[in-house]
């Protein structure tokens, strides 16, 4: 009896695992990983104020439009973090803007 209700079981999980529907519908005009990167950026730099969610957007403007690339963005952000956990943004916004310098990107203002 044993072995028929691992089968049962194993038949219920399958089912189930298969049939799940998304839970949030995206919007097909904004594309997913930009949507991601906002939310990664704020949870790593653990902004807290309106000024660093305005720079904040400038920058994902920036990726959206090609000029800056996600993963330097990302790498930034890691390293900010890693200077300083609890107040990570300052570092973050001093070294985007020197990267935008360099690169030639103008982040709004």
């Amino acid at each position: 009896m044993k072995p028929l209700r691992w089968l049962l079981l194993a038949a219920v999980c399958c089912l189930v695992a298969g049939s799940h529907a998304p839970l949030a519908a995206q919007d097909p005009e904004i594309p997913p990983k930009l949507i991601k990167l906002g939310e990664q950026l704020e949870y790593l730099l653990l902004v807290r104020m309106e000024q660093e969610r305005i720079f904040l957007s400038k920058v994902i403007k920036a990726v959206s439009e090609g000029e800056l690339k996600d993963d330097v963005v990302l790498a930034l952000a890691y390293r900010a973090r890693s200077y300083n956990p609890r107040f990570p943004f300052p570092y973050f916004q001093v070294m985007m803007e020197k990267v935008a310098k360099q690169r030639g990107v103008v982040l709004g203002g």
